[in-house]
């Protein structure tokens, strides 16, 4: 017998074949996706973890998203745990109260922007920007890098005005450290 609750808008499910959440979300074109993974319980730190994002495929269970929305706040809410915390390949919520939804602590936004890093670079080659296509000599010893979750977790470089654009505290740390150690680029630049 599955049970099903409402955790802060996202269906959480157990069953004797496993337990998970689901969320549903609308398309441009109108059309609903179901967005699926794994639930962990840690009773030790009082977090329910929801991981594994995974698109399921198959006929929709709901017409719309208001259906899909009426239908999941009517279930009992979850209170296996005082915390949630979403962790997928695209992000994290944080950590969430699971009664209010309130934020205690934000993490990385979940959502589609880019996610950029400053990563250790030790070879200077002249590449693509992984967000606007530009071509960029990429800098050495330290350099913005795109973390890309959908090519499983690349970190592919990224040129000074998108660093800027997406991560303008980021791109002022880098611009900061090669401006304080007016460091040469003493690496042989590959083509």
């Amino acid at each position: 017998m599955t049970k099903y609750f409402n955790l802060d808008g996202n269906l959480i499910f157990e069953s004797s074949e496993g337990n998970g959440w689901e969320e549903w979300v609308e398309t441009e074109e109108g059309t609903l996706n179901c967005l699926i993974g794994d639930i962990k319980v840690d009773k030790d730190i009082d977090v329910t973890i929801l991981s594994n994002l995974k698109a399921r495929t198959g006929e929709p269970r709901y017409k719309s998203l208001a259906e899909t929305r009426k239908y999941i706040e009517s279930l009992p809410k979850w209170n296996k745990t005082k915390y949630y915390t979403k962790m997928t390949d695209i992000g994290s919520s944080g950590l969430v109260d699971s009664k209010t939804g309130d934020v205690i602590d934000s993490g990385f936004e979940y959502d589609l922007q880019p996610h950029l890093i400053i990563k250790n670079n030790n070879v200077s080659k002249k590449e693509q920007c992984a967000i606007c296509g530009e071509q960029i000599q990429s800098k050495v010893p330290l350099a913005l890098f795109l973390f890309d979750c959908y090519a499983h977790s690349v970190f592919r470089p990224v040129c000074d005005l998108c660093g800027e654009k997406y991560a303008p505290i980021l791109a002022k740390m880098v611009s900061t450290y090669y401006d304080k150690k007016n460091i040469a680029t003493e690496f042989k630049i590959q083509d």
